[in-house]
């Protein structure tokens, strides 16, 4: 696990997306930060995530003052939202006390390690990243950006290449006997070991 385990999630997500809300509700004049997470919170039931990238663009306050603009349009036009976003989560963004040198010793030992997330492909790659934490770990295996990618009903789990992450469908979620037995058949390991 990553999230809440490595470093505090909630610490930094919830500083960038009010920061986010606070520039996006600038550039819609007559929309308030609160209605902008109003918003953004049925986008996130939409995906069934808050991890969504670009969910701001989907906001109902957007897409009616904007919404003749393309997607690519949109992004020029909220990037302050974006930007404020990134600053706030790389301002805040931090491993907890310990976890490097925690991560080192267990490497050194020739331990492999494995990391499973439900948090999207995209962002966990992009968060351990920018923390110095990804060359632990052997394997990664996260959720699906939406329900739509990642496979369908069955347990299909396939390589991302450009995230370098095993992606896990959604609406599969931890702890997944199905994930588990995938990291035991591609490791040559046991379910005893």
């Amino acid at each position: 696990d990553f999230d809440n385990t490595l470093y505090d999630w909630a610490s930094y997500f919830v500083p960038a997306i009010l920061a986010m809300a606070e520039a996006a509700s600038k550039k819609l004049d007559d929309v308030s930060p609160d209605q902008v997470l109003d918003e953004l919170r049925d986008v996130h039931r939409k995906y069934n995530t808050v991890e969504k990238p670009f969910a701001l663009l989907e906001i109902r306050s957007i897409k009616q003052k904007f919404g003749e603009h393309s997607r690519d349009s949109l992004k020029i036009i909220f990037d302050e939202s974006f930007h404020a976003f990134n600053r706030e989560r790389k301002r805040r963004l931090a491993a907890f006390p310990g976890v490097l040198e925690g991560l080192t010793k267990i490497k050194d030992r020739g331990v492999r390690l494995f990391g499973y997330s439900d948090s999207n492909n995209i962002v966990i790659r992009d968060r351990i990243t920018k923390l110095g934490l990804a060359h632990f770990f052997d394997v990664i295996y996260a959720s699906a950006l939406s329900a739509e990618k990642g496979g369908g009903p069955a347990m299909e789990i396939a390589w991302e290449p450009e995230t370098q992450t095993f992606v896990v469908p959604r609406p599969a979620r931890k702890p997944s006997v199905a994930v588990v037995e995938h990291v035991v058949a591609r490791t040559g390991l046991t379910t005893e070991d």
